[in-house]
Parts: structure tokens; C-alpha cells; sequence
């Protein structure tokens, strides 16, 4: 992954979860979920014996359409590596972070 590519291009989805809460969307049962609050939907990213699960959506196959066409960006997504840098992982980090990190490092 070339650094021009990262900055440049679509962005690579760190599976991070922040655009799970960064926004607001209705939900499949009518509620609105308001920007900043975190969809019930979300299973977070954790440690389990010994390695990261990446954040995903329990719902995914019949998510939000705005959740479906959400387009990846520079400001939500480098908050998500901020978020996983916050983390202080005790178990190392998932793959296609270090190479996000890697490249901006560069």
C-alpha cells in the first residue's frame, strides 16, 4: 500500500466501529439513532484469547441503506486508527491497521 494510494484513494475500512457511532441513521425497527451515540448494532472491537475481533455489525445483511452506501473518508477513518491507537492493545494490532499505520509513518 503506497502512502499517495491511502491519502488519495477510497479509503480502506479499518473495521473500527467510529462510523457506527460518528453518525446519525434510522434504524430497521423506526428509531433514529442520533450522531455521537453508539448503534445498538455494533459489535465492538475487542480482544479475545489473545487477538483482536474487528467491530462489525450484527445486522449486516439487512443494515440501514444509508449504512450500505456510506462512502469511506478521510475524517471518520483516521479517527477510527486514532481510536485504535487509544486502545493501548495488549494483544497486537489487527493486520490492515499496522499497514494503515505503516504508510502514514512513512
Amino acid at each position: 500500500m503506497e502512502r499517495e494510494n491511502l491519502l488519495l484513494g477510497p479509503p480502506q475500512c479499518l473495521c473500527c466501529g467510529f462510523c457506527c457511532v460518528s453518525k446519525k441513521l434510522s434504524l430497521p425497527s423506526g428509531d433514529i439513532k442520533p450522531a455521537g451515540s453508539k448503534c445498538p448494532h455494533l459489535e465492538e472491537a475487542r480482544i479475545q484469547n489473545g487477538s483482536w475481533q474487528l467491530a462489525g455489525c450484527k445486522i449486516y445483511n439487512e443494515r440501514p441503506n444509508c449504512c450500505k452506501i456510506y462512502h469511506f473518508g478521510p475524517g471518520p477513518c483516521f479517527q477510527g486508527l486514532v481510536q485504535w491507537e487509544n486502545m493501548k492493545p495488549e494483544a497486537e494490532l489487527p493486520q490492515k491497521v499496522k499497514e494503515v499505520k505503516e504508510v502514514l509513518e512513512s
